[in-house]
């Protein structure tokens, strides 16, 4: 049985979510597997992607510029190999693509285990 990919998992992300429920889990499952113990709180209660995706893409650039190897180590985690990054890194703007493909990949894992949990 082969999962189809959501419309925006391969394209660009939506410019908010449905619902703050998703948000926060969306948050939670970051923190996870950021290892971060608290993203700014006020981004629980907003459904603009465009807001964390400005907090991430800051977040990344720093844990690049530290060459944070628990960084390197939780994008593992997040399941982007190193043939992504390479490509992201030949980009205009890399940290933003990385941020996105970060938000993308944790909102699936989030979106799959409510549809999967529900069923």
């Amino acid at each position: 049985m082969s999962i189809k990919p959501l419309p925006f998992y391969e394209n660009d992300l939506p410019d908010q979510l449905d619902n703050l429920v998703l948000m926060e889990e969306l948050i939670c499952q970051l923190e996870k597997d950021l290892r971060i113990k608290e993203i700014n709180p006020r981004l629980k209660y907003t459904l603009k992607l465009m807001d964390l995706g400005d907090w991430l893409r800051k977040y990344v650039q720093g844990k690049f510029e530290m060459k944070s190897e628990d960084f390197f180590n939780s994008l593992y985690a997040i399941d982007i190999e190193d043939k992504m990054l390479k490509a992201i890194f030949e980009s205009d703007q890399p940290y933003e693509e990385l941020a996105q493909l970060i938000i993308k990949r944790e909102l699936y894992k989030v979106i799959m285990r409510q549809k999967f949990s529900t069923n």
